[in-house]
């Protein structure tokens, strides 16, 4: 789910009982990457093979705010498990 600053901030700022969710599935997904000793650009890239355009920005910024979708969300868990 692509989502623009201004929507992320409005999101966050309705949504404030959120904020402990997304914190925990940011850290889950960070556990995750270091626990593969996995770069943001080799999920970045794995993701676009499996037809999820995404850049190591556009995730970097996604794992900062956690704020994307479930899809999303286990995609990024596949995709990890699997490198």
């Amino acid at each position: 789910m692509l989502m623009d600053t201004t929507m992320t901030e409005s999101y966050k700022e309705g949504s404030p009982g959120l904020a402990r969710y997304e914190e925990a599935v940011s850290r889950e997904l960070r556990v995750l990457l270091a626990g593969k000793n996995v770069s943001q650009k080799t999920v970045a890239h794995a993701l676009g093979r499996m037809g999820i355009r995404e850049t190591p920005k556009g995730l970097s910024a996604k794992l900062n705010a956690g704020t994307f979708s479930a899809a999303y969300y286990l995609a990024l868990k596949d995709v990890i498990n699997a490198l």
